[in-house]
């Protein structure tokens, strides 16, 4: 039974859309892990309440020191990564695959050769996380059809009790 979903990606992927959609259908709460402040935990800060979705978790923090070229301030990965599991969380990736266009429009914090590497560093560590997890490309099947898509896994997912990782990928270029 899943009781937390975290979407994690690079900018631009669609991550804040895919949670409002899920948090507006699932009624759950939305917690935003952005920039961490110094007063982080990146452990314990991490873990969040059931019923919850988790816009990016600690798989930012990896790769996007790496991006900035410094060590990752998680603690006790494996642990976190356990508690997760143990925990009946579901990891969703966002990635557009050949589809990704950079929108300049939306200023963001990293060039798009930045986000183009960050894509592919999500690739490489989200293959090596052992929950429950799935790639969608959200440019596959539009917004609505998406949102449709993920929600019909989440509530099988919801009532049904899976162990060990599961990855699906749903159109990925």
């Amino acid at each position: 039974m899943v009781k937390r979903i975290i979407i994690e990606g690079a900018d631009q992927q669609g991550k804040t859309t895919l949670a409002n959609a899920l948090s507006k259908r699932l009624g759950w709460d939305i917690i935003k892990f952005d920039k961490p402040d110094g007063n982080f935990n990146f452990f314990h800060d991490y873990k969040f309440k059931i019923k919850t979705i988790s816009d990016r978790n600690y798989l930012s923090e990896l790769v996007y020191s790496r991006i900035n070229g410094f060590s990752h301030r998680v603690t006790k990965l494996k642990e976190l990564e356990n508690y997760f599991n143990d925990n009946f969380t579901v990891l969703i990736m966002l990635d557009r695959g050949a589809d990704y266009v950079f929108d300049n429009s939306r200023h963001e914090d990293y060039s798009e050769e930045q986000i183009a590497r960050a894509i592919k560093i999500y690739r490489e560590e989200f293959r090596k996380l052992n929950i429950k997890k799935f790639i969608i490309n959200p440019n596959c099947f539009g917004c609505d059809n998406t949102i449709d898509t993920i929600i019909q896994m989440i509530l099988t997912w919801l009532y049904t009790s899976i162990q060990g990782s599961k990855v699906i990928v749903i159109c990925l270029n």
